[in-house]
């Protein structure tokens, strides 16, 4: 017999219990990839992280990404670079040069 789905949602936006204060905006590093608070949360409370959009990210400085290069979020430094170890971002969407300190990337 084959396993049978139930729509629950559209999936843009999940609950996430916040382990520690998160703010407005604050970027969430989830298990296999990142969300953005779309509110304040509470340590221990529960709110909604989307998990799709383009944002402006802070991101190294010393790295250059290229337009459609896979992008991940490094935990030790809060910011985007290229290193593949580190919890997948998203993709590029516009150009950084080394110099630039955000990244525009489409989440997801």
């Amino acid at each position: 017999m084959a396993a049978v789905a139930k729509y629950v949602q559209k999936g843009d936006n999940i609950d996430y219990e916040a382990a520690a204060n998160v703010a407005y905006m604050e970027v969430v590093p989830l298990k296999s990839r990142i969300g953005v608070s779309v509110e304040t949360i509470a340590a221990g409370d529960v709110g909604t992280v989307t998990l799709t959009g383009v944002y402006e990210i802070p991101a190294d400085a010393a790295t250059e990404i290229a337009v459609g290069e896979q992008v991940y979020f490094n935990t030790e430094t809060n910011c985007i670079d290229k290193t593949a170890a580190m919890i997948p971002a998203g993709i590029a969407v516009a150009a950084k040069a080394k110099a630039d300190t955000v990244a525009i990337v489409r989440i997801g």
